[in-house]
């Protein structure tokens, strides 16, 4: 009888349970409005120098109203807050549904972002799909750190017990960790709870305006970090990562550009490179990157990561126009238009170091190709760098 309606049940409230509920209400309304004619008649009765949340405030003569009352209080003591102390209790508290699964029954465990792996705090923050995405958007030096540790609560730990961890000798990284994890947090809250669904891209935009709105640093955040180690990295599971470089050389009367594509494995999958005249190098780069975006949207893809090396371009494309010259800005509005229709894509840079391979290629491209493209097999100038990324290139952890 007491089944949801759903479950073929009549949809009976639990009567005991129900009563607990209506009294625990009525204990909060006593606490959070202690002004009101009956709490402060209670007040008088019952606790007139005590704090009902701290003090015990039992009495041996009390009505059956309050003894009601003190068991919905004993609720409110139990969830109002928490006093972190020295910390060693406040470990995975967080209320993800693993955690909710051990107290209430019924309660589906599956991650509500990707619907795929169990919800526990780690994989929710740090590597479900969709923080994957986020990570990898806000800073990469944080996203490969992440990734060295093996649950949320080591990460954070190594912040304060490693004087030498990225975050220890870095507080603008440190800052923008701790607000990485708050913002992604309330972005999942508003997910579950509202049923209000976020692109990455909109999430990592949000959080750097929070953090740009509300952090003092020692100096300006950077929109984007890098890695310390000069390797290329696998996307995600069922992702493909698109590397771009442009270059020009003023001697020459042709600029180079390359495009390559890999999948999650570091397989090669298709790579085009072209001579064309440009301006100057700003202007180049936003060329190549505007074509990474054509080719995207013409063909309907999802979870793309397009990686370059430079900052300007990629910031400017995700909507910091700082540094990029008049004349360029109706390309970079271009990428902009492009990147706000596509499904699951994220502008990402990196050092050219993890760009090599493109690089390699738009050099090659500047001297002695008009215009080719190559699908499954590379071509020769960039076959051993490829072989090489793919091998030592670190997994992805989603």
């Amino acid at each position: 009888m007491s089944k949801p309606k759903r479950c073929g049940g009549l949809g009976f409230k639990d009567s005991k349970k129900y009563n607990l509920t209506m009294l625990t209400k009525l204990a909060w309304r006593m606490v959070t409005n202690p002004k009101e004619k009956w709490a402060q008649l209670l007040k008088a009765l019952y606790f007139p120098n005590k704090d009902p949340l701290v003090d015990d405030i039992s009495k041996s003569y009390s009505s059956w109203v309050w003894k009601s009352i003190q068991h919905g209080l004993k609720i409110v003591r139990q969830y109002y807050i928490w006093e972190i102390g020295d910390g060693r209790s406040a470990k995975d508290v967080l209320p993800v549904n693993k955690k909710l699964g051990t107290y209430i029954r019924d309660v589906n465990s599956t991650c509500p972002m990707c619907n795929k792996e169990e919800e526990t705090s780690s994989h929710l923050l740090l590597n479900c799909e969709f923080a994957y995405v986020v990570w990898f958007g806000m800073s990469s030096a944080l996203h490969h750190s992440k990734n060295n540790s093996k649950s949320l609560q080591q990460w954070i730990k190594s912040w304060f017990s490693n004087s030498n961890s990225l975050e220890a000798t870095n507080p603008d990284l440190a800052n923008t960790a701790a607000c990485t994890l708050w913002q992604l947090w309330k972005f999942i809250c508003d997910r579950v709870f509202q049923n209000k669904i976020y692109h990455p891209r909109e999430v990592i935009q949000k959080i750097r305006s929070y953090i740009k709105d509300n952090i003092t640093t020692r100096g300006t955040i950077r929109t984007i970090t890098v890695r310390k180690k000069e390797n290329w990295q696998r996307p995600p599971k069922h992702w493909i990562k698109i590397n771009i470089d442009a270059s020009m050389i003023y001697d020459f009367s042709k600029d180079g550009f390359a495009l390559i594509i890999r999948d999650c494995t570091g397989g090669f999958l298709w790579a085009t490179a072209f001579s064309k005249v440009a301006r100057d190098v700003m202007q180049v780069e936003a060329m190549i990157l505007l074509k990474a975006l054509q080719w995207i949207k013409d063909r309907n893809l999802q979870r793309v990561i397009v990686e370059g090396d430079n900052v300007s371009v990629i910031n400017g494309c995700n909507g910091n126009l700082v540094g990029i010259p008049w004349e360029d800005h109706s390309l970079i509005l271009e990428c902009q238009q492009i990147l706000s229709d596509l499904s699951q894509c994220v502008v990402s840079c990196e050092r050219r170091g993890r760009n090599h391979a493109a690089d390699l290629l738009e050099k090659h491209a500047r001297r002695s190709i008009r215009v080719q493209s190559w699908w499954e097999s590379p071509p020769d100038i960039i076959r051993e760098i490829l072989n090489k990324e793919a091998n030592i290139s670190s997994p992805s952890s989603v």
